[in-house]
């Protein structure tokens, strides 16, 4: 009998369940088109509204509701992230919510160009051997078991962004620890994979609020500050303030990794001892990956402010090119685009309510109607910060949030320095999104854990940053001259 083939037998049996088997299989072949279905009328209803919320304008509206579509389908992943991304896009195009013209160049901000120049780096350095000889040097140095790696790779990349802008230590570990996991040949579901990719985004994020090197943020807040009252926050003050937040945060990821379960993963089996002889002598393509990649470091590290980290990025890129380490088919193999489409797609919501007043009007709402102390702005400032750096550029959290944030403090008599603090710090934290910051974009791009993971994840994170920074300011920061009670 042909396997398909349906017999009077079991049409018979099919015709005594009635009715409710067809439809309850129609149903779950079908459930993610009505719920598309559903959520498409929705959405237009919504669309069409004759009434905004009070205070908003009606751009303002139209692009919140284009960007709640995007969240739920984000969440529910029914479409591909990152189509989810484009089309939110021409959403907000077709509706005219702003400038056609000025929609599509939100998609050329700096940092997704940074994504890109990124990736082409990481693949480069994977195509010519380079990273798997690094991948089994880290092996050898720190591979006694799961929990040891995916500590060390949390504590380097959360160092070195003390002295690196984060998105750059990310870029550079991703090719490594991408390695480590082809070596190890770990499947998409392994938990020391998905720890492992999340220990790059989560040092990388932490270190990256402890000094003005990290991110473009923190210096960006010291000269919002200056311009606003004329006070100053110098490098050192800034490492005070704020380095004890970081270390406590680091320590308490740290034993997070403690109370996961990692599976059996055999480390000695990987002939890590001897990674010289096991992948022969180092070729002349690795030596230019290597010295593009050592130069790329410096200027990062020393011009990245002068250049911008996204010039460089993409410079460098093109430079594997120029001299002949990768190929165009060995680059396009390697470079997930599908995450510079979601990186892009959530930028450009970000923008556009920003742009059409949502996120002022959310901001303005809450601080005009109360009379609030120091320890509450700091409280209502960071929690403000902290969601809102999830879903948008953390630089534009600070240059949206702060001056409002600043205006308040002094109005009330607050040190202005708790309100660059108290916006700047949990700007740098995002934990949750995948948009929320280059680096989270880079290690999700590995594809070992799921959106709902790293909002899962992230979230606990979120409350743990949260609760760290509030305790810190009220044990710790008077005694450097911040009082916040």
């Amino acid at each position: 009998m042909l396997r398909g083939r349906v017999t009077p037998r079991d049409c018979e049996g099919r015709e005594k369940m009635g009715i409710r088997y067809y439809s309850a299989t129609s149903f779950f072949q079908y459930r993610d088109v009505f719920f598309l279905l559903a959520l498409s009328l929705i959405f237009l209803k919504l669309m069409a509204s004759p009434e905004p919320l009070e205070g908003m304008t009606r751009e303002g509206y139209q692009a919140l509701v284009v960007f709640g579509l995007a969240c739920v389908l984000w969440i529910t992943n029914i479409l591909p992230l990152a189509m989810t991304s484009l089309l939110a896009i021409g959403l907000l195009a077709a509706y005219e919510v702003i400038d056609r013209e000025v929609i599509y160049g939100f998609f050329g901000d700096p940092a997704i160009f940074f994504i890109i120049g990124a990736f082409i780096i990481a693949s480069s350095v994977s195509a010519t051997g380079l990273s798997r000889r690094l991948a089994f040097i880290v092996l050898r140095r720190y591979g006694r078991t799961p929990r040891s790696v995916v500590i060390s790779i949390f504590l380097l990349s959360g160092f070195m962004s003390f002295f690196i802008p984060e998105h750059a230590v990310a870029a550079l570990l991703f090719p490594i620890v991408l390695q480590i996991s082809r070596t190890l040949r770990l499947p998409r579901n392994s938990v020391f994979g998905k720890f492992s990719f999340f220990a790059l985004a989560w040092g990388s994020v932490t270190g990256g609020v402890a000094t003005f090197l990290g991110g473009a943020r923190n210096p960006m807040a010291v000269g919002i500050l200056r311009g606003e009252t004329g006070l100053e926050i110098t490098f050192l003050e800034w490492f005070v303030a704020v380095a004890p937040v970081a270390l406590v945060l680091m320590g308490l990821i740290v034993l997070l990794f403690g109370l996961i379960r990692f599976e059996d993963v055999r480390l000695s089996e990987v002939d890590a001892r001897q990674p010289g002889e096991r992948l022969g002598k180092i070729t002349l393509k690795e030596v230019k990956a290597l010295v593009l990649l050592v130069i790329t470091l410096y200027l990062w590290v020393f011009h990245g402010n002068t250049l911008g980290i996204a010039n460089i990025a993409l410079i460098s890129g093109a430079m594997y090119f120029v001299l002949g380490v990768v190929t165009w088919e060995e680059l396009s193999r390697e470079v997930n685009w599908g995450t510079v489409f979601l990186y892009g797609g959530a930028l450009t919501l970000g923008k556009s309510l920003s742009a059409t007043g949502v996120l002022d009007w959310f901001i303005m709402n809450p601080l005009s109607r109360w009379e609030l102390d120091a320890f509450t702005v700091l409280v209502l400032a960071s929690l403000l910060s902290l969601g809102l750096t999830n879903g948008i550029s953390n630089a534009a959290v600070v240059g949206m949030l702060l001056p409002v944030v600043l205006k308040y403090c002094l109005e009330i008599g607050v040190d202005p320095r708790i309100a660059a603090y108290s916006v700047a710090v949990p700007a740098g934290l995002s934990f949750m999104l995948p948009m929320g910051t280059p680096a989270n974009a880079i290690a999700f791009s590995a594809g070992y854990y799921t959106i709902w993971e790293s909002v899962r994840y992230g979230l606990i994170l979120s409350v743990v940053s949260w609760i760290v920074l509030t305790s810190m300011a009220v044990l710790y920061w008077p005694t450097i001259g911040l009082r916040v009670l």
